[in-house]
């Protein structure tokens, strides 16, 4: 879908036009407290060069962890508003399928586990929840809190000094 057209519909549609963040202040790039059309207007200005993003606001656009700003972003960002997933891969979403799957065996634990035997491998930049540089267990009891609604701030999805709480 192209941008235009997708402002096009977020913008027709009212009711679906606000979102809070899954975690930290993920996609809020204008700082509102809300996800909104606005926000994705701001991305997409920035990735067309007629806006330039604070560093923080940068880190808030890449929902989905791969240290660049993207359409992708936008994409996924999109979908979110849209009702369409209920979290981003920063989130703690590994599998990226947009819901935190964390019980027992299901994929967002079995991509964990991958990660675990091979932190380089795809999507595991996401996974070291507590940003200490390693994947550990630490990393799967903080991605399971977030999952489980106890958490919504933690060092894997901060952006800027002081945006996360200390997840212990």
């Amino acid at each position: 879908m192209k941008p235009a057209v997708a402002l096009l519909i977020l913008f027709a549609t009212p009711a679906l036009l606000f979102a809070q963040s899954p975690c930290c202040s993920l996609g809020d790039i204008d700082d509102s407290g809300t996800l909104k059309a606005r926000d994705i207007l701001m991305i997409n200005q920035h990735l067309q060069g007629l806006e330039c993003l604070t560093e923080e606001q940068l880190c808030r656009a890449d929902v989905d962890g791969d240290g660049q700003v993207t359409a992708a972003d936008v994409q996924l960002l999109q979908e979110f508003i849209l009702g369409l997933r209920s979290t981003f891969p920063r989130c703690g979403d590994l599998d990226g399928d947009g819901k935190l799957e964390w019980g027992t065996f299901e994929d967002d634990v079995n991509a964990f586990t991958s990660c675990y035997v091979n932190p380089k491998g795809p999507g595991c930049e996401n996974a070291d929840a507590n940003n200490d540089g390693v994947i550990s267990t630490e990393d799967a009891w903080i991605l399971l809190d977030v999952a489980n609604g106890q958490v919504l701030n933690f060092p894997g999805c901060a952006c800027g000094e002081g945006a996360c709480a200390d997840p212990s």
